[in-house]
């Protein structure tokens, strides 16, 4: 849901619509005849942002749209250079207007202007991020990854699987969401493995 209301939603081969105030849907998709439209018609996450924009996490990059209607198209370079399809799968504004981009061959910043900044944590093999929440106090990012659960602080990395210790059992892999409930503890959404606290 972006600042005026309306839904936003996201689909796999269908682009993206819009549930406007009287019922109806603004559909907004790729045409490979029209370079200023969407990337792909397959989107895995949306977020707006603070200037009344909305990015867009496809299966083939970074978009965002513009109040106005047009979209951008985000570049990547570490995105577009490591092998495998450029899957962008979770989104998370920063306090300083820039955007967590969490994506199946790493995680990455990009400022508010659209340039790409920096990767966060690199590794060997890099991350494959599916979805990012911030603590409450903002120090700490918890990233959901394919393989598992990391937490991402000032000294580093920390990750957390089913094959790890941990406090308290891990449920399963793949966490898919990622919510900080009011009383400070962790909410996970996981694939096949279901909710978990």
């Amino acid at each position: 849901q972006d600042a005026s209301g309306a839904i936003w939603v996201g689909t796999y081969l269908g682009g993206l619509n819009r549930l406007e105030a009287d019922g109806s849907f603004l559909h907004v998709d790729h045409d490979a005849e029209d370079p200023h439209s969407l990337r792909s018609s397959t989107v895995y996450a949306l977020r707006p942002d603070t200037r009344n924009r909305l990015w867009i996490g496809t299966d083939d990059g970074l978009d965002v749209r513009a109040a106005d209607g047009n979209i951008v198209h985000v570049d990547l370079p570490l995105l577009a250079q490591r092998p495998g399809p450029a899957v962008v799968m979770s989104l998370l504004q920063e306090d300083d207007g820039s955007m967590l981009v969490g994506t199946l061959k790493g995680l990455f910043r990009v400022d508010a202007e659209l340039h790409y900044q920096s990767e966060l944590a690199e590794t060997t093999p890099t991350l494959k991020v599916s979805a990012l929440a911030r603590s409450k106090t903002g120090d700490d990012l918890w990233l959901g990854l394919l393989t598992g659960l990391a937490h991402l602080d000032a000294p580093g990395l920390q990750p957390y699987n089913t094959d790890e210790s941990a406090p308290g059992p891990y449920p399963g892999p793949r966490p898919t969401a990622h919510r900080f409930p009011s009383d400070s503890r962790h909410g996970l959404a996981l694939f096949a493995g279901g909710p978990s606290r």
